[in-house]
């Protein structure tokens, strides 16, 4: 789930995934902004069969913010 997570991010952020770590930022470190996140959402979704809700998305910020509350839907 994390290696999926990770080239979902590498691919917004027109990087490689070997230079993403889970500390990232995503505007300050990846250079994606809100609308570009919300594709990565979308991609995530889609992905791993979930559903991220409005509110929680706007406190997703990094990383391993994403990667933990994928987690926590069970994906």
């Amino acid at each position: 789930m994390k290696e999926k997570i990770i080239e979902i991010l590498a691919d917004a952020a027109g990087m490689k995934a070997e230079d993403i770590t889970p500390e990232m930022d995503f505007a300050k470190d990846l250079g994606i902004n809100s609308v570009e996140f919300a594709d990565v959402a979308f991609s995530c979704e889609e992905e791993f069969d979930i559903e991220i809700n409005e509110k929680d998305f706007r406190k997703i910020r990094t990383v391993v913010d994403l990667m933990n509350y994928i987690d926590k839907l069970g994906a």
